[in-house]
């Protein structure tokens, strides 16, 4: 989505300068916490026993994803609003500064939409199959993680295609708007359904343990999954209305865009802390870590 407004460098008014640097200085706040949530929670996962665990593979994606928003796609976007002529057309072409940023957020953020929707399925098949899914190998779910990855990188083709010309563009529109409403259709029927389960679960005693660990590992992901419809609702809605009909946002206070790019990016902050309140085995491999360093330090001294 091309959000080109008001910059320091070409503003009309201090008081759009001021505006301006404050976002910037909000959005870099939001870098820096996304780097280090997400760095911390790939080594908590990759230095522990958690990746035993062949489903927090997608939880390790996740996390690869935000961080790719926190190194690539934020920074640029920064750069992007500060340097950005005042009240710009939405309607107008991205340069190629902008289309190599609209690029990773395409590609991270559906990444992370696709990774979502395979983890409630993998967690509808860990409820409702036991046994079958104790039988995956970690060869499916590398083959799972990296369908994902193409698809993800499959749609940024597109739109990058349709930027060129090669294509029209409403390929890219239908395209996004039908994966975004399979994904979210997807994610909201499985977790229904889990919710059931467990509720089922819950009522008989001898089950009563195994739906406890299970019910606390589907709710942090289903806690993940809501607040990512959260904060990303926003921006993708604004995004689907101006990928039909690039007019339709013109106009619009930028303040608001900036709002909604702010909740978007934001999500990536969440996923650790979710990770730290609602699992047990995530929380002690983080102590550990932190632990661990703590004494390497004393040691050096």
């Amino acid at each position: 989505m091309n959000n080109n407004t008001s910059g320091p460098g070409n503003s009309t008014s201090t008081g759009e300068d001021k505006q301006v640097i404050t976002w910037c200085v909000a959005y870099a706040l939001v870098t820096v916490t996304i780097i280090v949530n997400n760095v911390a929670a790939i080594l908590a996962f990759t230095k522990s026993r958690l990746l035993r665990k062949f489903g927090n593979y997608f939880l390790v994606n996740l996390a690869v994803a935000d961080l790719m928003v926190g190194t690539i796609a934020l920074p640029l976007y920064i750069h992007l609003i500060y340097i950005s002529p005042p009240k710009t057309s939405l309607s107008t072409k991205p340069g190629p500064f902008q289309i190599v940023q609209i690029a990773f957020d395409v590609f991270s953020g559906m990444a992370s939409v696709f990774i979502l929707t395979v983890i409630s399925f993998e967690r509808v098949c860990a409820i409702f199959c036991p046994l079958r899914y104790r039988s995956l190998s970690k060869a499916t779910y590398l083959i799972v993680l990296t369908e994902v990855w193409i698809l993800a990188g499959a749609l940024t083709g597109i739109w990058l295609l349709t930027v060129f010309d090669f294509i029209h563009h409403n390929i890219f529109a239908y395209s996004l708007a039908i994966l975004s409403f399979t994904s979210l259709t997807l994610m909201i029927a499985s977790y229904v359904a889990l919710w059931l389960k467990i509720k089922i679960w819950s009522r008989k005693t001898q089950q009563r343990a195994t739906g406890e660990k299970e019910r606390n590992l589907a709710m942090a992901i289903a806690i993940i999954t809501a607040v990512f419809l959260l904060t990303w609702s926003p921006f993708h809605i604004m995004n689907i209305l101006i990928n039909f009909k690039k007019s339709l946002l013109d106009g619009i206070p930028y303040e608001a865009i900036y709002f909604a790019k702010f909740l978007h990016y934001s999500n990536s902050i969440v996923n650790p802390v979710i990770y730290c309140y609602k699992i047990s085995e995530f929380r002690r491999a983080l102590k550990s870590l932190i632990s661990r360093k703590q004494k390497k330090r004393e040691t050096r001294v």
